[in-house]
């Protein structure tokens, strides 16, 4: 087990505190945590230095993940750019959100757009030992929200990974752990995000796709199952990164450690 978090939620989470970045990062570090889950447009800036200043901590690049726009461009610098930060930052995962529709497009235009720029950006990373994940989205406008959407991509593109992300299925009304069994054999990185149907004070939430709220939540401690889901990856043997993941959360370094805990014991 590879227990990682979002480079966001530990920024933010210094905020929260007052205190330095590199305190949040060191106390990440002493909660368990090995890796760190980058935006690549942050990244892109100076990998260099934030490769230094994760080293400082004992922590390393986890993977990095950028926005596409696929469906009406094949965007090749914008693409390259990610293999070549993911290089420079020492991890061999990048994850592609590869875009959104809007209701005048021609919807199968831009999937068959989507799955040849996803394969030549496979292509590319292949030749230089990259894996390339796609992860379920929480959004009505991505085509790749529910599991049956995302398993659609991954036999398109039978290079791509699936990061199976166990928070997003609750937005699009599918169930975790039918997703987990349809999705299954190409797992090779895990988000694992708890959402929570009731707000702790500070949060705003947001509507799911048929309209209720979804709050932050520690691994364990909201509404999604996630003992079972890491007893199912315990079970097929899986032994890669556990990435910890609360957008919004009022206390993120908080809900990091308490993750921590949750996952160490279930897993």
């Amino acid at each position: 087990m590879i227990l990682s978090v979002f480079y966001d939620h530990i920024a933010e989470g210094a905020q929260q505190r007052g205190i330095p970045l590199d305190e949040a990062l060191s106390l990440v570090k002493r909660a368990g945590v090995e890796r760190v889950e980058l935006n690549c447009d942050l990244a892109c800036d100076d990998p260099a230095a934030l490769r230094a200043q994760l080293e400082r901590a004992g922590l390393r690049a986890g993977s990095l993940f950028r926005f596409f726009d696929f469906g009406h461009a094949p965007q090749p610098a914008r693409a390259r750019e990610l293999l070549d930060t993911a290089e420079r930052m020492g991890t061999r995962h990048v994850l592609a959100v590869p875009g959104f529709l809007s209701p005048e497009d021609d919807a199968q235009a831009c999937l068959a757009r989507m799955d040849e720029a996803l394969t030549r950006l496979c292509e590319d990373a292949a030749s230089r030992g990259i894996d390339v994940l796609m992860e379920d989205f929480d959004s009505t406008t991505a085509p790749y929200a529910t599991a049956r959407q995302l398993r659609r991509f991954l036999d398109a593109v039978p290079a791509l990974g699936c990061a199976l992300d166990t928070g997003n299925f609750l937005y699009a009304g599918d169930d975790v752990l039918a997703a987990f069994a349809l999705l299954r054999d190409r797992i090779r990185y895990v988000h694992l995000k708890d959402r929570a149907r009731t707000p702790r004070p500070g949060e705003t939430g947001t509507r799911d796709a048929a309209g209720g709220m979804l709050y932050s939540a520690s691994v364990g401690s909201g509404v999604i199952p996630m003992a079972e889901c890491l007893r199912l990856l315990r079970h097929m043997g899986y032994d890669g990164v556990l990435a910890i993941e609360h957008y919004g959360s009022p206390d993120q370094l908080g809900d990091v450690e308490r993750s921590a805990t949750f996952v160490r014991a279930h897993f």
